[in-house]
């Protein structure tokens, strides 16, 4: 059964410093992908934020998910991940944005969200072909986007659910990433979906992290 291993980067730290804790909160994307990645393929994570990233535990793929403040760390987890051998495709803001100097240091870049794209890339690594730019294509609705979140079971995050109604934003500010990623388009989950969803949460407190709240009125 193959293995992948995902990875969220901490900015940096010095060694005698605590990680910020009001930063540590549950990367949501990443549990998304978590949740269409098929039955016959393990998962691990590792927030980089909270814990030490076995680089020596068996793995066919690592999955490093970057923003433009944590790519440096990023970089430095895939060359150890390759060093030993294991493929590494970097996604994120940052490597949609920047594709070209992310693959200097991964097998493969995911451009865009990775919904469009991840059965390719899993079904690629498994086949020992993953290789280059993989470009999402773009997608109408967000319907079905329910995150697995069992893979932040024994994670000392904050005691915060990160929640999705929306995601992206028609207008077209010049300094947003937020339109530039998406396209300034707008999409909303089904109501229902997501109040089904918040009712399954354990966490008390719900922290909605839609990219613009009244995208659609």
């Amino acid at each position: 059964m193959p293995h992948v291993t995902f990875v969220y980067p901490c900015v940096g730290r010095f060694p005698t410093t605590r990680y910020v804790r009001s930063w540590q909160m549950q990367p949501l994307a990443i549990a998304v992908l978590a949740a269409l990645t098929p039955a016959d393929w393990q998962k691990t994570f590792y927030d980089d934020r909270l814990e030490e990233v076995d680089y020596d535990r068996p793995a066919d793929l690592a999955a490093i998910s970057i923003e433009t403040y944590t790519a440096r760390r990023g970089y430095q987890i895939a060359a150890e991940f390759r060093r030993r051998g294991v493929p590494v495709v970097m996604g994120g803001y940052h490597a949609t944005f920047c594709p070209e100097e992310v693959l200097e240091h991964a097998d493969a870049v995911c451009v865009g969200e990775g919904e469009g794209v991840w059965g390719d890339i899993l079904r690629d690594a498994a086949a020992g072909r993953l290789s280059g730019i993989y470009s999402s294509p773009p997608s109408p609705t967000i319907e079905g986007a329910r995150p697995d979140r069992s893979i932040f079971y024994g994670k000392n995050y904050f005691k915060i659910a990160m929640v999705e109604t929306g995601r992206g934003c028609r207008f077209r500010c010049s300094f947003c990433s937020i339109t530039a990623f998406h396209c300034a388009t707008y999409r909303r989950r089904p109501v229902d979906e997501t109040v089904t969803e918040i009712k399954q949460l354990k966490e008390k407190a719900v922290f909605f992290i839609d990219d613009n709240v009244i995208g659609d009125v």
